[in-house]
Order: structure tokens, then sequence, then C-alpha cells
């Protein structure tokens, strides 16, 4: 076979020999391969950092031992809340829900059509005092409105200032409410820019906030601060207040004070507690205290 034959099986086999690419198509497929890698890259980096920073750091929101509910975790001794007479009689009535306050129960009878629900006080329910620690339930309820309309209610456990300059940049969580210690503790989330969005600046002594719990009748329990922690542009301040009336309370605010530019001082208030809501508290387990690691003091 001739040389001029080879050429022709071998072009005939194997196609025409692809087009040389010129050097500036190179170039421009490797960088445009770069980018695209280094974008989606970039994305994935920026989708975990945003997971990472919005994630609580360790220990924060734990429900904090100090020498008050210590005290009230001994006298306590251990014992569990026993229900009076005749209301043990699960024949007689079913239990509810209750709140920081009342107990809400359902009366039965013979007739089921004259069963009827009955609110009691907490000390007319429980014949004994007892350590319990409540927080802000979850879960989700109806709510009717006057047209008939029906509207599904989310409760999730964290409170936020929406209609305000503020909306999702303060968060409150981790609410502890602890009648037989008259104590309250919450964690207070806030992003480093707070101010700008307010037209604030830092308080005197460097502050951003000074913080208060507002009960119904308008009393106000300055706060502790026990414990601050931050993340990215998050800071966590985890406040008590203590010596709260929980006698008669109805609802809870969480006042936050700050300074604006002309030196005036300007509040937001988020709900931590209402007892109207179908879902205001549920009761907690706590870890049991250990006296050699209790700390007291303030961690400003």
């Amino acid at each position: 076979m001739s040389d001029t034959n080879d050429i022709y099986y071998d072009t005939y086999n194997e196609g025409e020999a692809p087009e040389e690419k010129s050097r500036f198509s190179v170039i421009a497929g490797a960088v445009w391969k770069t980018a695209s890698v280094t974008v989606i890259l970039a994305i994935f980096v920026l989708l975990f950092y945003r997971m990472w920073e919005t994630k609580e750091p360790g220990g924060t929101g734990d429900f904090l031992w100090d020498d008050a509910t210590y005290s009230a975790y001994i006298e306590a001794d251990g014992e569990e809340p026993v229900v009076m007479a005749p209301y043990d009689n699960e024949d007689l009535y079913v239990y509810e829900r209750e709140n920081l306050t009342t107990v809400t129960l359902t009366q039965k009878a013979e007739d089921r059509a004259d069963w009827k629900r009955i609110t009691l006080p907490l000390d007319e329910y429980y014949e004994n005092e007892s350590f319990r620690v409540f927080t802000a339930n979850t879960g989700s309820y109806t709510v009717t409105g006057e047209d008939g309309a029906e509207t599904s209610v989310k409760v999730t456990g964290y409170y936020e200032a929406a209609g305000t300059a503020a909306d999702r940049q303060l968060r409150v969580s981790d609410c502890y409410f602890i009648p037989a210690a008259n104590q309250v503790q919450l964690t207070f989330r806030y992003k480093t820019d707070i101010l700008e969005k307010l037209n604030g600046k830092n308080a005197f002594d460097g502050s951003v906030f000074r913080y208060f719990l507002e009960d119904q009748s308008g009393t106000d329990y300055e706060a502790e601060i026990r414990k601050t922690a931050k993340r990215g542009v998050y800071r966590y301040v985890t406040v008590v207040f203590s010596d709260v009336d929980f006698s008669s309370v109805s609802e809870f605010k969480l006042v936050a004070e700050y300074l604006t530019e002309k030196d005036a001082s300007q509040t937001l208030e988020i709900s931590v507690y209402d007892s109207m809501l179908p879902l205001p508290v549920s009761e907690v387990s706590v870890k049991e205290p250990d006296a050699s690691e209790l700390s007291f003091g303030k961690d400003g």
C-alpha cells in the first residue's frame, strides 16, 4: 500500500485532526474555571461561616446556680410538688396547663356537657413549695380573628423586637423563671452595629445597654450581668433579675435602655412572658448544682 493510501486510511478512521486552540483561548478557559471554582468555594465558606456565627457559643444560655437558687434548692430538699385533694383525683379533675401563678383544670361531671374549665392559684393546687424551673414554651396555637379567620401562631422560644428599627438585630432566648428563688434569668443577643441602627451611642461607662425586667404593674427589676460571650458580629449577655415578685405576675418584659446621640435615654421592650398566651411556659429539668463549682460573681 502506498504512502498516499496510508494517509487516506488514517484520516478516514481517525477523523480530522482537532483544531489547535489559541494561547488566549487556553488562558481564558483556565481563568474561567478558576474563577468558577473560587466563587463556589466562597459561597460554601460564607454559608458555613454564617452557620457558625449564628450558633450560640458553648455554655451560653445555661441555667446558672447562685446563692439564691442554691438556697431555694436546698430548702426544697428535693421534694416534688404534691397536689391537694380533691384535685389529685383524675376521675374528678383533668390537669390542662399552668403558668407562673395559676393552674388550669377541667372539672368533670356525670354529663360531659356539664364539664367546665377552672383556674386555681398555685397555692390552692399544690400543698407544698418545691424547687421548679420554668422556661419559654414552644409549639403552636390557633388564633381566631373577628372575621372568623384562623391564624396559626408558632412559638419558637425566641423573642425579638419586631416592628422596630432593631427588628432581627436583638433577640432574647433561654429564659428561666424560678419562683422559689424569686429570680429570672435570660440571655440577650445583639449585633455589634446595633447602635448605628438605633442612632445611639455607648453609655458613659462604655456599655451598650442597661437591662430591666418590668412586670404588668410597672415594677422594674435591675439586672446583674453574670456572663458575656461573643461570636462573629453577635454579642451575648446573660442577666439575672433578683427579688422578683411572682405572687400575681401576668407579664414580664425585658427593657433594654440605650443612649441616643443627643444623650437622651431610649428603651426597647421585648415581651418574655404573657400568662394570657396558650403556651406561656413549661417546666424544665436543670442539672443538679455542685456547690464547689458555684459562681456568684459578675462577668461584665
